[in-house]
This record gives structure tokens, sequence and C-alpha cells, in this order.
């Protein structure tokens, strides 16, 4: 590679690794900062969300990636010496080792916030497997520079055509010694089950604090319920009061005016036996 080509892949895998919605931004901004290889950055593709996945893989856990792909040099060797033990044993674990990745990229993808969808998690697993299928297709996936996902059929050769920005990486040389099968496949299966293994703890003890969480709510929710009853039944009493005093104000008010009647024909009563008095007064006084 020229100066130039490191620089363009450097800035690459820097802009590659930013969350797609982030990536036009960035993109556009570094290209204005460096003008040496701005023709080239502006000429970035944006990437898949899958793409973006793998991404996260190679810049963060690229030791774990780099053991997984050289789980495909091992079932090549096996391929290549009609070793079918071996083969039928890689095979397995390649299915296991994947589908660990592709949870693994996953959690990034969340961690970062922006997670991705069962749909998106297989396009990650098949870039994988493709990784797996061939060395230039591993040389891709392991430069954190995809811009779209990789497919392998298994007749055909991985199509990188587009797929990698700063130009396709240099796959690696094939060492003069071939490595063991089985030790090329124990160590990233052993730790990818580790790191399941922590995450299902670390799930499980999640799970286990929301549960308290929920029954301490669900305790509580019971207490507001039964305080609701209760101040329920006591707002039906008072109502029921309430409803016996109005009957008995009604009554009182309905006495008052009964009384008031029986006064008012009482004076009445009263001013005609005055008058009747004083006409009586008056007839004997003309007598006298």
């Amino acid at each position: 590679m020229t100066p130039s080509r490191d620089a363009i892949a450097e800035v690459a895998r820097e802009l590659y690794a930013l969350p797609p919605d982030a990536f036009t931004a960035a993109r556009n901004d570094r290209a204005k900062a460096d003008p040496a290889i701005g023709k080239e950055v502006k000429a970035f593709k944006k990437p898949s969300v899958a793409a973006w996945a793998v991404n996260l893989l190679a810049a963060r856990r690229g030791d774990e990636l780099e053991q997984v792909l050289a789980l495909g040099a091992a079932l090549r060797e096996a391929q290549d010496d009609l070793d079918a033990k071996s083969l039928r044993e890689l095979t397995r674990q390649r299915r296991q080792v994947i589908a660990a990745l592709g949870r693994a990229a996953a959690d990034l993808a969340e961690e970062a916030g922006h997670p991705i969808s069962g749909a998106t998690r297989d396009e990650v697993e098949q870039t994988l497997q493709a990784g797996l299928a061939e060395p230039a297709a591993a040389a891709a996936v392991r430069s954190g520079r995809l811009v779209r996902a990789l497919a392998f059929a298994g007749l055909e050769s991985v199509d990188l055509s587009g797929a990698v920005a700063g130009g396709e990486p240099d796959a690696p040389a094939a060492p003069a010694r071939k490595p063991s099968a089985g030790a090329a496949a124990a160590k990233p299966v052993k730790r990818l089950k580790d790191q399941a293994r922590k995450k299902a703890e670390e799930a499980e003890a999640a799970a286990r604090e929301v549960q308290d969480e929920l029954d301490r709510l669900e305790g509580e929710a019971d207490e507001a319920l039964a305080a609701r009853d209760r101040l329920e039944a006591q707002r039906e009493e008072l109502i029921a009061r309430l409803d016996q005093l109005e009957e008995q104000l009604a009554s009182s008010a309905r006495d008052a005016t009964t009384l008031q009647h029986r006064r008012e024909r009482a004076e009445r009563d009263a001013e005609r036996a005055a008058a009747a008095a004083d006409r009586a007064r008056e007839r004997a006084a003309e007598f006298d």
C-alpha cells in the first residue's frame, strides 16, 4: 500500500465504525478537514446497518473476530485433506461461533444506541460465514471498512465488488506450516462460550433485579388498591349520610313551612277576634 492508501484506509476504519445515521455528516467533515484525501473520502458510501455491525466487531472485538476467521483456514485445510471427522466437528463449531459473534454484534449495536433487527443479524451472520469461506472475504470482514453485507452461496466466490471502502484489503499470506484444525477451533469456541455464559449470568441477575422491583411495585399497588377501596367505602357512607341529612333538612323545611302557615292563620284569627271584641265594646257603650 502507498502512504495515501494507508491514510484513506485508516480514515475509513474510523468512519465505518460510526452508526450509519452519523456517517454522512462525519464523512463530509473529514473530507473538508483533509484535502489531500478529501476526494477519496467524500466518495465513501454510507454502510448498511449489517455492515456497520460487522465493522463494530472488527473495531471492538478484533481479537475474537480474528480467532473465528482462523477457523475458516482450519475448515479449508480439513476439506483439502478430506478429513471428514475434523470437517464435521469444525462445521458444528462454525455454526456456534458465528451465532455467538452474531449475538456479540447485536450487543455492540445496542450498546451504541442502535439495536439491530433479526433480519439484520442474519445478514451479519451471513457476512461472517462468507469471511470463513475465503481468505479475501476474511480480509474484508476484518478490515472494519465494510460498506455492505457479504454472502456466500457455496458454489461461487464471494462477491467483494464495492464491498470495502478505501480499496479491497490484501488477504494475508498462507502460513508455511498448517495449524492444527482442532487447536484453531477450540480457542475461539471456548472464549465465545465463556462470554455467552457471562452474558447469560448478567441477564439472569438483571432479570432477578427486575422481578424484585416488580414484586415491590405489586405490593405497593395492592396497598394502594386496598386504600382506594377503604376510601371508596367511606365515600359511599358519607354520600348515604349526606342523603339522610338532606332528607332531614327537607323534612324540617316542610315542618317549618307548615308551622309558619299555622302561625299566620293564628295571627289572622287573633286579629279578627280583637276586632270583634272592639265592636262588642262599642255596642255596649251605646247602652250606657
